[in-house]
């Protein structure tokens, strides 16, 4: 709320100077749904160099398209001139931009109605293209032509899709049937845009219903890299069913890519430019369903927290196996209970709980450091969980010689 009204005395103070100000896009349209608003919009048609002068301290963040940067009360706020727009020619910013006089002008670049509503200081709505009659219809619609506002960007195809599964929405049969007839265009579209929009349907309230999307209108043969790979021809009714199960966004994406053979897996998580994080979670998670398949004996739980070197991942894992039905809620229960006990109960969790440390090593043994000290640690780590080693200082040094040797071998 806060934001909001610090965001209103942008619309006063260019008023005030006699320009024409108003809230538009997603916090128009949120603020209708009474749902919670993050970024704050304005449109006017005091141009990028008459903000510049009407406020102490701004970004020119996107002054070549007509965007300033506007910080109030240490905020940001993105205001930009009306404006329409020439030819998309790298299908994602247009090659010209032409200042306009009305808001009305201005909507009619936006691309869907939901997002082509404005609103004044006072409250009043500028709904030129029937947007809050699609919000209660709870539909997705393009501004005008569909395949045009897609062949300006088209981004703008899975963002029907994000919208779809962040609001549960439906989407116009033009639409739909535009997406279906442009999605390669899709592959014109830099795999960071791409990702970012595929992070949002992960995050969002019904991920099953974008992802589900995504394989219908078939969009996941389109994005760069993916035809060559599994992926588009996976049985997505599963994917979906999994996705619907958890909350947990690593565990919806895992789902996504659970099918897949481990190399293949790697592939695409490499095509999608997922983070070295993001990578090693996946690594992680594969890693202890694999001891999971062994049984589910103390030695096994013990050797599955060692390899999460965590709890948290175990659990993901063990939720893993109920969600795709290898084992049954009372299963998951007794399994998860084993679990904390036996996590409790580690003299050691990791090398850092060791009593020693790799300086010590190193000081005991007189040599220099190097990938040997980690080994060590590692083995001594092992025998502590497994085999009942004493975590002590004297018992740790006393047992890392016979743990070095075997490592110089």
């Amino acid at each position: 709320m806060e934001k909001e009204l610090i965001a209103k005395k942008i619309l006063e103070r260019l008023e005030v100077h006699g320009f024409q100000a108003y809230f538009v896009g997603g916090f128009v349209r949120d603020k209708l749904l009474n749902r919670e608003v993050n970024d704050i919009d304005i449109a006017t048609d005091a141009a990028p160099a008459q903000v510049c002068e009407i406020f102490a301290k701004t970004i020119p963040t996107g002054i070549k398209h007509g965007t300033v940067t506007v910080i109030l009360s240490e905020i940001p706020y993105e205001v930009t001139t009306f404006r329409s727009e020439g030819k998309y020619l790298d299908h994602r910013r247009p090659s010209e931009v032409t200042y306009v006089e009305t808001i009305e002008e201005d909507l009619s670049r936006r691309d869907f109605t939901i997002n082509a509503i404005a609103m004044d200081l006072a409250g009043k709505i500028i709904d030129p293209y029937a947007g809050q009659a699609a919000l209660q219809e709870r539909i997705i619609a393009a501004v005008g032509s569909p395949d045009e506002r897609f062949s300006e960007d088209p981004l703008r195809m899975l963002r029907a899709l994000r919208f779809a599964a962040q609001l549960d929405f439906f989407i116009a049969d033009p639409t739909w049937k535009s997406i279906i007839a442009n999605g390669e265009q899709l592959q014109n579209i830099a795999i960071e845009r791409v990702k970012q929009e595929l992070d949002k349907i992960m995050l969002s309230k019904n991920p099953e219903r974008g992802i589900r999307l995504l394989f219908e209108s078939k969009l996941i043969s389109f994005i760069k890299g993916l035809s060559s790979t599994g992926l588009p021809a996976l049985d997505y009714q599963e994917i979906v069913k999994n996705i619907r199960q958890t909350d947990d966004v690593i565990l919806r994406w895992f789902s996504l890519f659970a099918q897949l053979e481990t190399a293949e897996r790697t592939t695409v998580l490499k095509l999608l430019r997922f983070t070295k994080v993001e990578v090693e979670q996946f690594k992680k998670l594969t890693r202890v369903l694999d001891i999971l398949q062994e049984g589910n004996s103390t030695v096994i739980l013990k050797k599955a927290l060692l390899t999460a070197a965590n709890l948290d991942y175990c659990l993901k894992a063990i939720t893993f196996l109920r969600i795709i039905g290898d084992i049954n809620q009372e299963e998951y229960q007794e399994l998860a209970t084993n679990l904390h006990s036996l996590y409790r109960s580690l003299p050691a969790r990791n090398i850092t709980d060791l009593a020693i440390d790799g300086r010590e090593l190193i000081e005991y043994f007189a040599v220099s450091g190097g990938p040997w000290v980690r080994d060590v640690l590692e083995e001594l780590l092992k025998r502590v969980i497994f085999f009942d080693l004493p975590n002590e200082q004297k018992e740790l040094l006393k047992y890392a010689k016979f743990i070095k040797k075997e490592v110089e071998k």
